[in-house]
C-alpha cells in the first residue's frame, strides 16, 4: 500500500483496470477521495470510497442504483468496469470505482431555475428509484433510528472535545441547546406515523454540491453514497435545509425554499401526512448537518470554514417556527 494516495491510484488503475493515467489530480474530501485522471480515452473520476460506504455491500447498492438510474436516462455518471466486470475495486482497505466525466457547474445561490430543476430531479429520482431491485438487498435499520443513534453518539464525542477546548465558537454555539433540540426532535418522532409515510430509495445526501447544472439543466446528480430505503421526507428535508450549504454563507430565502418545494410537490405530491411531519423533518435535517459541522470542527478539524458554516445556519430552527405556514403553502391546499 502506497502513502501516497495519487500513486496507490495509479496503481490501481493499471493493475485492475488496464490504464495508465497520463494525468492524476487528486481532491480529498471528508466523506470520500476523488481524482480526475486523463487516459487515453478520455477523462475520467476515480472515487476512493470512505465514511459514506458502509462496507462493500453498501458500496455495491449505491453503483448498482446509479447504474440502474443511468440505464433509465436519468443524469448521472456511467460507472466504467473493471478488467473483471465489476463496478468496483477492493485493494487493501480501500474500496473505489472509475466514473465517467461529467462537465458541468456547480450551481449558482439565488438561481431560482436551477433550484426548480433540482426538485424536479429529486422528484424524478424517487421514482425511478423505486423500481430499482438490488443483487444483495440489506437489511437495513429503520432511518429514524439509525439517524438518532448516530447523532447522539457524535454529540458526544462533540462535548467531550468541546471540554478540552476553549474554541471562540463555542461563545457563539450552546452545545446544551442543540443536545435538548436533538432529544426533542426524538419525541417528536416518536409520535409520528413513519410507518405510513410514503418509503422511497432516498439519495441521501441531495444538495447542490451533489449536482452539476448547464444553465439551469441538470447535467449530472452526484454521489449515491448514503442511497438506502427510507421515508422520502429525509431526503427531500435535507434538501430544503441545505442545498446551498458550503457554496453559500446561508440558507435558502423563504421564496427559494417554497420554489423547490412547490416544483417537488407539482411532480411527487405530499400527503396530508407528511405535510404535517415536514416540520419535524426539517429540524431533524438541520441537527443531522449542524451536529456533522460541529464535528468537522472541533472532533476531527477537518476545515477551517466549518465554523462558518454553523454560524450561517445556527439560527435556522427560529427561521423555520417563523416561516413553516409559508412553506406548507407552497403546497396548496
Amino acid at each position: 500500500m502506497h502513502d501516497n494516495l495519487m500513486e496507490w491510484m495509479s496503481d490501481v488503475l493499471a493493475e485492475r483496470y488496464g490504464e495508465r493515467p497520463l494525468a492524476v489530480a487528486v481532491r480529498r474530501g471528508y466523506m470520500s477521495d476523488t481524482a480526475a485522471v486523463e487516459l487515453d480515452g478520455g477523462r475520467r473520476v476515480f472515487k476512493v470510497f470512505g465514511r459514506g460506504a458502509q462496507g462493500t455491500v453498501q458500496v455495491r447498492f449505491s453503483l448498482e442504483l446509479q447504474a440502474f438510474l443511468g440505464a433509465k436516462g436519468y443524469p448521472t455518471p456511467k460507472i466504467v468496469p473493471a478488467l473483471n466486470g465489476q463496478p468496483f475495486v477492493e485493494k487493501g482497505d480501500k474500496v473505489c470505482a472509475l466514473l465517467e466525466f461529467v462537465e458541468g457547474q456547480l450551481h449558482t445561490p439565488g438561481n431560482v431555475g436551477q433550484l426548480v430543476a433540482a426538485a424536479r430531479r429529486l422528484a424524478e429520482f424517487h421514482d425511478l428509484a423505486s423500481q430499482f431491485q438490488p443483487s444483495e438487498p440489506l437489511d437495513w435499520p429503520p432511518m429514524a433510528e439509525a439517524v438518532f443513534a448516530a447523532k447522539r453518539a457524535e454529540l458526544a464525542d462533540v462535548m467531550a472535545a468541546a471540554a478540552k477546548t476553549e474554541d471562540p465558537l463555542l461563545g457563539f454555539c450552546d452545545l446544551r441547546r442543540v443536545e435538548g433540540l436533538l432529544a426533542q426532535a426524538e419525541r417528536e418522532f416518536a409520535h409520528l406515523p413513519l410507518p405510513e409515510l410514503p418509503q422511497r430509495i432516498i439519495h441521501g445526501d441531495y444538495r447542490a454540491q451533489n449536482l452539476l447544472f448547464a444553465g439551469d439543466t441538470v447535467t449530472a446528480v452526484l454521489d449515491f453514497d448514503f442511497a438506502r430505503p427510507a421515508q422520502r421526507l429525509f431526503d427531500l428535508a435535507y434538501a430544503l435545509v441545505f442545498f446551498q450549504s458550503v457554496l453559500a454563507a446561508n440558507p435558502m430565502s423563504l421564496c427559494e425554499t417554497a420554489a423547490f418545494l412547490k416544483a417537488y410537490h407539482a411532480l411527487a405530491p405530499l400527503a396530508e401526512q407528511e405535510k404535517a411531519a415536514l416540520p419535524a423533518f426539517l429540524k431533524l435535517a438541520w441537527l443531522r448537518g449542524l451536529i456533522l459541522w460541529l464535528r468537522i470542527h472541533l472532533v476531527d478539524k477537518a476545515s477551517p470554514d466549518a465554523a462558518s458554516w454553523i454560524r450561517g445556519y445556527w439560527d435556522y430552527p427560529e427561521w423555520l417556527d417563523q416561516n413553516t405556514g409559508g412553506l406548507i403553502s407552497a403546497c396548496g391546499p
